[in-house]
């Protein structure tokens, strides 16, 4: 009878966990991580991307400032029908702020949609502007004929 190479229990042993370690190393090497749009996919990645998802401005024209998470270096673009209105800057590096701005808008209510990208992530942000009020605040009451009286207080002796 011939003699097998690895004979001893422990040799064996150590081939069957080779064995094993070269089937995991195999099946990894065959799953792939690039993010593509197959949900089952895992996507690893170094890098973060974090804005608030929406902006609402003023009609009659407003500045506000995006706060922008990130590790890495990021760009700011709009849509190409957002002729309206200004983000400034338009690119940096880990976290900071742009500033979109839009002038008084004398229609109706509009929409522009940014997209933020860095890190290989991209993350959008709808921006909307109301219509302008024209001068008037929708929240402020009309004064009553008294309104310059001041009020009667009583006291208790």
């Amino acid at each position: 009878m011939r003699e097998s190479w690895c004979s001893s229990k422990t040799c064996q042993r150590e081939m069957k966990r080779l064995s094993f370690i070269l089937f995991v190393l195999a099946s990894l090497s065959s799953t792939s991580c690039t993010g593509d749009e197959n949900p089952s996919s895992v996507e690893i990645s170094k890098y973060y991307l974090s804005v608030s998802p929406s902006i609402e401005l003023l009609g009659d024209g407003e500045s506000k400032e995006l706060s922008i998470s990130s590790n890495c270096a990021w760009t700011v673009s709009k849509s190409s029908s957002s002729d309206w209105l200004t983000v400034y800057p338009q690119s940096g590096s880990n976290m900071g702020y742009t500033t979109i701005t839009a002038g008084k808008n004398n229609g109706e209510e509009r929409i522009a949609v940014l997209t933020v990208e860095g890190g290989g992530k991209k993350v959008m942000v709808t921006v909307t502007q109301l219509k302008a009020t024209n001068g008037e605040n929708p929240q402020q009451t009309t004064p009553k004929e008294n309104d310059n009286n001041p009020p009667l207080t009583s006291k208790s002796n």
